[in-house]
This record gives C-alpha cells, sequence and structure tokens, in this order.
C-alpha cells in the first residue's frame, strides 16, 4: 500500500475479463483495512471528469 501512502494513483488497463475490477476490489479492501482512504472510478466516469477539466483549464 507504499504507492497509496505515497500519493500515486493506480491504472489497471487489461482486456476484458482479465479480473481487473477484482484486483482492484482487494487492493482496495485491503487499503481501508489499514487505514487509507480509497476512491472507485469506472474508466468513462475517471474519462468524463478528466474531459471536463480539460475543457475548463489550459489543457
Amino acid at each position: 500500500m507504499g504507492f497509496i501512502r505515497d500519493g500515486f494513483n493506480l491504472v489497471v488497463w487489461e482486456t476484458p475479463g482479465t479480473g481487473k475490477s477484482w484486483i482492484a476490489r482487494m487492493i482496495a479492501i485491503s487499503a481501508c483495512a489499514a487505514g487509507l482512504r480509497t476512491r472507485w472510478a469506472s474508466f468513462p466516469v475517471l474519462y468524463g471528469q478528466l474531459l471536463r477539466l480539460y475543457r475548463n483549464t489550459d489543457g
């Protein structure tokens, strides 16, 4: 969980059916058990948020 404590993000990217959601949930559960805050975002939601930020700033 060091990457979370250090303020890094984790992006899990792979083809469908390879266990991305499962491993992400296990990491999030472990982080919460260690007292760390986590945020779950699906790609479409994350992309929409990033696009909105991009459009509202200088890029």
